[in-house]
């Protein structure tokens, strides 16, 4: 049982708790947008996809530099708080009024890609403290982790892209 050896670690455990929680999110997001986004604009609910990574790479040059100096891991939270924050604003929305309203669409995008500009690079921040107190053998899950998340980032650039 090697695999989880490293979830001894109160630092990995958290980490890593907190990584598959918020990657749960990230995926109800995506399958729940695409058909909350085709209602609300029909035909031209691409341009809203398309308005996350247009916040994203704004976000990260423009107030990248803001975000580097937050301490990671209240960086993160508070990232993901946001896009939480965001999301519950839609359904709220959409609860109270029947179907849900475009500007409240484009806010909550905005703050998802807000929301990921700060949480990537904080996570990147963490690591380094993290390896510190981690043995050699968990080192190299790590960099393997972060080869994974670079390739699993790119398919699903890919997969957005062949679904325009």
């Amino acid at each position: 049982m090697r695999l989880i050896q490293p979830l001894r670690h109160r630092a990995v455990a958290l980490l890593w708790g907190g990584l598959a929680f918020s990657a749960v999110g990230d995926q109800a997001y995506n399958v729940a947008f695409a058909w909350i986004a085709a209602e609300a604009f029909g035909a031209n609910a691409g341009f809203l996809v398309a308005l996350g990574p247009l916040v994203l790479l704004l976000t990260l040059m423009l107030g990248g530099r803001m975000a580097d100096g937050l301490p990671p891991t209240r960086a993160m939270v508070g990232a993901d708080l946001v896009r939480a924050g965001a999301l519950m604003g839609v359904v709220l929305a959409w609860s109270a009024m029947g179907a849900p309203p475009a500007a409240a669409l484009v806010l909550a995008v905005a703050a998802l890609g807000a929301g990921m500009a700060v949480f990537r690079p904080a996570l990147q921040g963490v690591l380094p403290a993290l390896l510190r107190e981690l043995d050699r053998d968990f080192r190299a899950a790590i960099s393997l982790y972060e080869k994974y998340m670079a390739e699993e980032s790119d398919r699903r650039r890919r997969d957005r892209a062949l679904a325009e």
